[in-house]
């Protein structure tokens, strides 16, 4: 009996040291995770253009759905925005969406053979620019963060201001959210503001 009691007061002591020992994350905590989800993807993100070229992970291959008819594979996107951890599901279906409204238009439209780059329908026009970085291809060489704002919309959000540059030299900036995703922080948004 005395051997029970000593294990159940020595696993008392150690739950009581444990809970005492781990402290919730603070504001700060939060403040460096976000920062850190930003770092790793533009970090990631530019390496990956070098790689696969700037479009792979936003211009699916076309599916060809009846003989003169063609339009972006959703699956494909989807495969593709699978491989990015750095964004929340939010953003991966908003991504989604885009395309299937540009599909929408494609199949009004009779195809001769497989559609090119950059044909003129309004809802695929942003597919023909990095949505991320902006450009079409120029070298994005690097980035910084050059501002980040706190924002209190009940998911711990921020919004932080990343500069990219072409051989050091700013040329544009992308405003990326950042939220509470479970236990995690996740890109929810990115939009270029052009001016520098």
């Amino acid at each position: 009996m005395k051997i029970v009691k000593k294990i159940i007061a020595s696993a008392f002591a150690l739950s009581l040291a444990t809970s005492c020992n781990s402290q919730p994350a603070t504001h700060d905590d939060d403040s460096i995770a976000k920062r850190t989800v930003v770092n790793e993807f533009f970090t990631w993100y530019i390496n990956e253009t070098k790689l696969r070229g700037p479009s792979y992970y936003q211009v699916p291959t076309y599916k060809k759905v009846a003989p003169k008819s063609y339009i972006f594979d959703i699956d494909d996107l989807k495969k593709r925005l699978r491989g990015i951890p750095f964004f929340s599901e939010k953003f991966k279906a908003a991504q989604v969406e885009k395309l299937k409204a540009c599909n929408a238009e494609m199949q009004k439209v009779s195809w001769d053979s497989e559609p090119e780059s950059q044909f003129n329908i309004r809802a695929c026009d942003y597919l023909w620019y990095d949505n991320w970085v902006g450009g079409q291809g120029e070298d994005i060489d690097g980035f910084n963060i050059v501002d980040a704002t706190e924002t209190d919309n009940g998911n711990s959000a921020a919004i932080f201001t990343v500069q990219i540059t072409i051989n050091g030299k700013p040329f544009t900036k992308s405003e990326v959210e950042v939220v509470r995703t479970d236990s995690t922080f996740k890109i929810s948004s990115i939009h270029l503001n052009w001016k520098k």
